[in-house]
């Protein structure tokens, strides 16, 4: 931890001191703001000057940290500093047992920001964050650089623990991932994000150097393009019918289902396999759902008859939608609403004042790999017209 209480209670934070006060430093005891136990100021040539507990101590700041974890926080300090926003470094809430990195308050509301470089599990992460709701505290997770997993120019890989701290501020606004590197003094914002398969998403990659980005500014997401965001789908979706890979786990367990209901992945609907951008909260991949909707309940319905979403879950046993407190959850966060909105837009169902939901055209599926893959690109055209 970067900071420590002396016997006088007078708290000091050696990272912040001149380096030839250092020495001088070391002729006092200090203790943690938290257990009161005593700890060990260490500091060096190579080592960013800060204090560590016992090994016997139970204390829950014993836990040691990375170089590059206390140099992000401290950077991050600093940049609030400048900006006049009077920030506190690892301040001690004893309602919760809880340190987070940094906490301050703007524009009458209260953040905690975690700067978070190594993996924890995810029931953590919603532990801790619940905790800072329960002092009405907002939490924010910024990451450290070695956790990106780039993997193209708007794709990225998102294991479980990163899945947990996707942020999204309104029902309205784009869902965020904060990155921040202390070693290039850069924040990445990745924003609006749409997951392809269970740990793969297409989103928008804004870098951007601390000195030059202000604190309201990680509220001002920013969307990926909708003109984009189809031209990068396209070829995801046209993969589908194309590759022959090998298939593992879920996938085959999907192709064997495919195959036992009469089809191949060739001859798909091509209203199967759209962007959603709410397919964060569903357990199950967005190929698997949509498809068992279309092939299991919307096919076999006649024209003019009519549905609830609640039909749908009901029907097809979806599991229960994933709750984060970093996230909103509200209706037009629904992945089944936002794909209905899509079907209705492309003409296939219509929606009824009573909030229902009624089959106008029937399911086309091709005998033709070519036909498909020029119907994937057609829907997607139609699509981004309607947007």
């Amino acid at each position: 931890m970067l900071q420590a209480i002396t016997r006088e209670r007078k708290l000091i934070i050696p990272a912040l001191q001149k380096k030839n006060n250092i020495q001088q430093l070391r002729r006092n005891d200090y203790f943690c703001p938290s257990c009161k136990e005593r700890v060990i100021l260490r500091a060096g040539d190579y080592v960013i000057p800060h204090f560590a507990h016992q090994r016997t101590s139970s204390c829950p700041e014993r836990q040691g940290e990375t170089k590059n974890h206390l140099h992000g926080k401290l950077q991050l300090f600093h940049w609030l500093s400048l900006q006049n926003l009077s920030p506190y470094l690892e301040h001690y809430l004893p309602e919760i047992n809880q340190y987070p990195d940094i906490q301050l308050s703007f524009r009458k509301k209260h953040f905690a920001i975690e700067y978070q470089c190594a993996k924890i599990p995810a029931k953590e992460i919603l532990q801790r964050s619940n905790g800072f709701y329960q002092m009405d505290i907002y939490p924010l997770w910024i990451l450290g650089a070695n956790r990106l997993q780039r993997i193209g120019t708007h794709m990225l890989k998102i294991d479980t623990f990163t899945s947990r701290v996707i942020h999204q501020f309104a029902p309205h606004l784009p869902t965020q991932l904060f990155y921040y590197s202390s070693q290039q003094n850069q924040l990445l914002f990745i924003s609006d994000i749409y997951f392809t398969q269970r740990n793969r998403a297409l989103a928008r990659f804004t870098y951007t150097p601390l000195k030059m980005t202000q604190f309201p500014q990680l509220f001002n997401s920013t969307q990926l393009a909708t003109a984009s965001l189809f031209r990068n789908w396209l070829p995801l979706k046209q993969d589908i019918r194309l590759s022959n890979r090998p298939m593992y786990g879920k996938e085959k367990e999907f192709r064997i289902w495919l195959y036992e209901k009469g089809f191949h992945v060739q001859e798909l609907p091509s209203i199967i396999f759209l962007p959603n951008k709410a397919q964060y909260r569903m357990n199950t991949p967005l190929l698997h759902w949509q498809a068992k909707f279309v092939i299991e309940f919307l096919h076999p319905l006649m024209q003019g008859r009519s549905f609830t979403i609640r039909d749908i879950y009901s029907y097809l046993g979806f599991s229960r939608l994933l709750q984060s407190p970093l996230l909103n959850t509200s209706f037009r966060n629904d992945p089944v609403w936002l794909y209905l909105q899509q079907l209705s837009q492309l003409g296939i169902i219509s929606q009824t004042p009573n909030q229902q939901w009624v089959k106008r055209r029937p399911v086309y599926f091709f005998n033709e790999l070519e036909k498909g893959l020029t119907g994937d690109k057609l829907v997607l055209e139609a699509l981004l017209k309607k947007a």
